[in-house]
């Protein structure tokens, strides 16, 4: 092996020529910008080179090799990181390359302590044929050379499905740490099997709900009766009435003498939520109240009155629930609409705020997103965890809800139509004056 950097005239980039030879004879190697290899590559020195084989444009009759990759091996060829097996490509950290992290990361599993504690046991290590947990992290870095290709890009290695499903325990195991510390706070058992209740539900209904929302409100109720708070996620499409059934549970949580709020993402869906309710409500005689920040000091002022007093019932808003100069006078019941656009800590601010007066919450959360997608998320942990404290609303299509006849299915050309019979359309919030007055 022999090199040799030759310079430009300006002096700044050099190529550097490098021959090599091996068993089959010579090949000339061309490096643009390879000045740095002058001085790091000596006569004799094994090398592997990786790259296409091109012939010479300026000598036809031979081969050369342009900016291949290059890599040094020791005296064994257990020392390189590329040769003889499956190569991990990673991706680039800024400045720091493939190669570079790949190097590291071949440094770094050498270093995994041998009496690496494993989490799993080994009864179920054997039962489902996984590796160690030292060997499916060095395993699934550096490959074994005989492993499956196909697997490996499919995540279906041995010892990828092994440290997935040790995620995924430690998920689930969280999960239910955290349903066991929730089951052992107070909430306030609700009496929802009294007449005056019953009557109370049936005054507000502006229809006679479906069988589906009949099933969801008694497993509502039914925990709504238990001492541990309530964690329940409502799914169902747009128009399957999920509003009507958290209106419902707030009814119930308002005569058993608490309070019910219920935030939503934007002021314009607190506006429509508000003006639902307050229509849907009048018959009962609640009083609902709007806590956005879009209303006037004075107006604003009056209404968080209205709250710390107790006078208002059930409270929509926004993000405004949860500012500090927010203050229930006896919260029961939280329904949170589209829940996914906010955050954990959001949320946990106004549940909070109940638990101040020495009681968690019953918390109700609704969506229209698929509680498949939703279990990705860990925000939505709390709210997805069993299957009994989850229920879903199918949406049959009404006439007039049905598409537009030009849609094509078939072709693929069709939009999506959202209908809200008692909502029109805005660009822009309406008038919030007298919003709150009856």
């Amino acid at each position: 092996m022999s090199g040799q950097a030759v310079r430009t005239m300006r002096g700044r980039d050099a190529i550097y020529h490098l021959l090599v030879k091996d068993d089959t004879g010579l090949l000339p190697c061309k490096f643009f910008h390879g000045g740095y290899l002058e001085g790091r590559l000596k006569p004799g020195q094994l090398l592997v080179l990786h790259g296409k084989v091109e012939i010479d444009k300026l000598r036809p009759a031979r081969l050369e090799m342009i900016n291949p990759q290059i890599e040094t091996l020791g005296s064994e060829e257990s020392d390189s990181t590329e040769v003889g097996r499956i190569v991990p490509i990673y991706e680039a950290i800024g400045t720091f390359g493939s190669r570079a992290i790949r190097r590291a990361m071949h440094a770094a599993v050498q270093l995994i302590d041998p009496q690496l504690p494993d989490l799993l046991p080994q009864s179920l290590r054997a039962r489902l044929a996984y590796p160690s947990r030292r060997e499916a992290l060095i395993h699934t870095h550096f490959p074994a050379p005989e492993e499956s290709l196909d697997a490996l890009n499919t995540f279906r290695s041995p010892a990828q499905q092994r440290l997935i499903f040790e995620e995924f325990f430690l998920y689930q195991l969280s999960l239910a740490l955290d349903r066991k510390a929730t089951r052992k706070e107070n909430a306030i058992a609700f009496r929802v099997r009294e007449d005056r209740v019953r009557e109370a539900l049936k005054r507000i209904l502006p229809f006679k709900p479906t069988a589906a929302q009949k099933r969801v409100l008694a497993e509502i109720a039914a925990d709504l009766e238990k001492p541990a708070p309530m964690n329940r996620l409502l799914q169902g499409d747009v128009g399957s009435g999920k509003t009507i059934v958290a209106l419902q549970a707030a009814v119930i949580a308002i005569e058993n003498s608490c309070q019910a709020a219920l935030m939503a993402p934007t002021e314009i869906l607190a506006v429509q939520h508000f003006l639902s309710a307050r229509r849907i409500l009048a018959p009962g005689g609640y009083r609902a109240e709007l806590l956005i920040s879009g209303l006037k000091g004075a107006e604003k002022s009056a209404v968080l009155e209205r709250i710390r007093s107790g006078e208002a019932q059930l409270i929509i808003g926004t993000h405004a629930l949860i500012e500090d100069n927010v203050e229930f006078a006896r919260l029961g019941f939280v329904a949170i609409d589209e829940q996914h656009r906010f955050g954990v800590l959001q949320r946990k601010r106004l549940m909070d705020k109940a638990a101040s007066h020495g009681h968690a919450p019953h918390v109700l959360v609704l969506t229209a997103t698929p509680i498949r997608a939703l279990f990705r998320s860990p925000s939505t942990a709390t709210s997805t965890s069993p299957s009994s404290t989850s229920c879903h609303l199918p949406a049959p299509l009404s006439k007039r809800a049905r598409p537009p006849s030009n849609i094509s299915l078939a072709s693929g050309n069709f939009s999506a139509v959202r209908y809200r019979p008692d909502i029109k359309a805005t660009s822009s919030i309406p008038s919030l004056k007298n919003l709150n007055s009856n």
